[in-house]
């Protein structure tokens, strides 16, 4: 379990630290986050694991919008979500009752590993082409990956049950 924990403190860490250059107030909202991360498992609290997420993906978002490096925000969202997965995947354990089987954990960090690998891959090439779309479609693609990344999600977690 202590790797897990070790890997939750390095995704925190790399989500805040691709914000240094960024507005300070982002920042902060990006350490609120972390804190409703580390606060969701000593309370056991899914809801602040995702208002933390919520927080992190927020700020990188600002600090695109406000001028940041968009490369550096798509690394904060992906270490976010990396944070706010394994945040879920120790609750998850815990709830459950199950000690970390390593076997299991490594099932699920390499599926995590996938998924991160596939989004910075597909966001770093989002960022490469320059495209005009207008907004409807815009925000068509957009709901398609945000359903697309929370049916993936229902999946992993399926799966991850289905394995004990």
């Amino acid at each position: 379990m202590k790797h897990l924990y070790l890997l939750l403190a390095l995704s925190l860490a790399v989500a805040l630290a691709f914000l240094l250059g960024g507005e300070l107030l982002f920042l902060l909202i990006a350490a609120l986050g972390a804190a409703l991360l580390v606060v969701a498992l000593l309370r056991q609290n899914e809801f602040a694991a995702a208002l933390g997420f919520i927080l992190l993906v927020l700020s990188a978002a600002l600090h695109v919008w406000k001028g940041g490096q968009a490369v550096l925000s798509l690394s904060s969202v992906c270490a976010s979500l990396s944070a706010w997965d394994v945040t879920s995947y120790i609750l998850l354990l815990r709830r459950v009752g199950v000690p970390a089987n390593s076997r299991l954990s490594q099932r699920r960090l390499l599926r995590l590993g996938a998924v991160l690998a596939c989004g910075w891959g597909l966001g770093g090439l989002a960022l490469l082409l320059k495209l005009s779309l207008g907004f409807g479609l815009l925000l068509g693609l957009a709901l398609f990956v945000v359903l697309s990344l929370s049916i993936s999600m229902m999946y992993l977690r399926r799966g991850d049950g289905a394995a004990h």
